[in-house]
């Protein structure tokens, strides 16, 4: 088994139901030795996915079969020996006899259980869209926490409604609730946290006023044990993760067709006289200030194809047919991406606030300044987490070297900071943090 430099890894081993059986029933336990290939991907609104080869003695295969339930476990991060449980859905499963003493299984699989992923029975819940997605878990009799309600109170979610859902499952109709929410200058989503082992309700601008910081600082050598890949730095409620290289994008090109729509807008007036009408510039212009949403962003013309908004508004709430589009161009704000990998951690959950201190390209060359176009405060959007078992080594076969670690988390992260070319106040939190960083760890270390 390859380690990382220090020795210390974690690693993910998946159990499956034998065919015939229900997942009632003992589990086959296909070890970290066997998963020859692994991907995890934790997406923002939706439910986590992945896939993994498994190879394994043809005499120990167990039959295992798609359409059961299984699990993911995870071993190693948490103290005392405890393994993490992840339940899972098999949703595809190959065989492949590689010879005749080795099988090799390519599974593909969701996570969740029956509550998640069945069709639920029809449902009506009055509240606002924050209210509808804790009374959508509750009704499945699944645990949500909600960062929300104690951030934003009475006075921060202005879309009270009933909200009425038809022949559809958890993920569904949560979708339609936050496409559809309508929460002033804010963006409103629900993640699985994958450290905390439950699903989690939050917006973009709660996760950055967060207390508790995640800092990724930049090393030459961020493959480090497991128990070093994050660390708490005392004194300033803050973890830092290291990374070693990053990939910046610029969003604003694709973007534009969001920031500036083709709308027109189709309605009754009093008196039951239609109403219609393109809804641009000064119009939008005035949609996006009367729903919080910064007007900066907004391009000087329209553009992409017509589309049409119908309100309802003796259904549903003010703002219920725009609030699509609004959040789309609240999206398109966050116009800087970063790609980056930390390794031996699955890293912070996806929904997090990161104070990335962005290396210089200049580094090469002996600048140590952060990068002050991409030094900001972004949200986590999504992560995948990697097995990377083996290198090629050309006619020599595959290899892998002991300075690697086993698996990678490749983080998806943006920010809407510095959009102007500017450096923005992010720039400055994200600075005076490293600047706390420093003397924090300069006191550890003379102790």
């Amino acid at each position: 088994m390859g380690k990382s430099k220090v020795g210390e890894r974690y690693s993910v081993s998946i159990g499956l139901v034998k065919a015939g059986n229900d997942s009632s029933k003992e589990l086959v336990v296909y070890n970290d030795a066997s998963l020859h290939a692994f991907e995890f991907i934790v997406p923002m609104n939706g439910l986590p996915a992945g896939r993994t080869k498994i190879v394994c003695d043809a005499g120990v295969v167990g039959n295992p079969s798609s359409g059961s339930y299984g699990k993911l476990f995870v071993d190693g991060l948490l103290s005392g020996g405890k393994v993490m449980e992840l339940p899972i859905y098999v949703n595809s499963l190959v065989r492949n006899n590689i010879s005749q003493e080795v099988v090799s299984l390519d599974l593909e699989f969701t996570l969740g259980h029956e509550k998640l992923q069945s069709v639920m029975e029809s449902i009506a819940l009055e509240g606002t869209s924050v209210d509808a997605v804790n009374k959508l878990f509750a009704a499945q009799e699944i645990e949500i926490i909600d960062d929300v309600s104690p951030a934003k109170g009475s006075t921060g979610v202005s879309d009270n409604m009933i909200w009425r859902f038809v022949a559809g499952t958890l993920p569904e109709h949560l979708l339609n609730v936050i496409v559809r929410s309508s929460l002033p200058g804010d963006l409103l989503y629900w993640v699985y946290d994958d450290s905390a082992l439950t699903f989690r309700m939050g917006t973009f601008n709660v996760s950055k006023a967060s207390k508790h910081k995640n800092f990724f600082m930049y090393t030459s050598d961020a493959v480090t044990t497991t128990n070093s890949a994050t660390h708490n730095v005392k004194g300033t409620d803050t973890n830092i993760w290291y990374y070693s290289g990053y990939s910046p994008s610029d969003l604003n090109g694709e973007t534009r067709e969001a920031r500036s729509p083709n709308l027109v807008i189709d309605s009754t007036a009093s008196g039951s006289a239609k109403d219609s009408g393109t809804c641009s510039k000064d119009c939008w212009k005035a949609v996006i200030g009367s729903m919080g949403a910064n007007e900066q962003f907004i391009e000087s013309e329209t553009y992409g194809p017509q589309k049409m908004v119908k309100p309802f508004p003796a259904n549903t709430h003010k703002t219920y047919a725009i609030a699509p589009h609004v959040r789309q161009y609240m999206m398109a704000e966050y116009s800087k991406m970063v790609t980056l990998r930390i390794y031996n951690h699955p890293g912070p959950a996806v929904g997090s606030c990161v104070y990335f201190y962005a290396a210089s390209p200049k580094l090469k060359n002996g600048d140590f300044l952060p990068d002050e176009n991409y030094t900001a405060k972004y949200i986590v959007l999504g992560k995948k987490i990697m097995k990377a078992a083996t290198v090629n080594t050309g006619l020599l076969g595959r290899e892998r070297p002991a300075n690697t670690s086993d698996l990678v988390t490749e983080i998806t992260m943006v920010s809407n900071a510095g959009y102007d070319g500017a450096k923005s106040a992010d720039y400055k939190q994200v600075t005076e943090l490293a600047s706390a960083i420093t003397r924090a760890l300069a006191k550890e270390t003379k102790k």
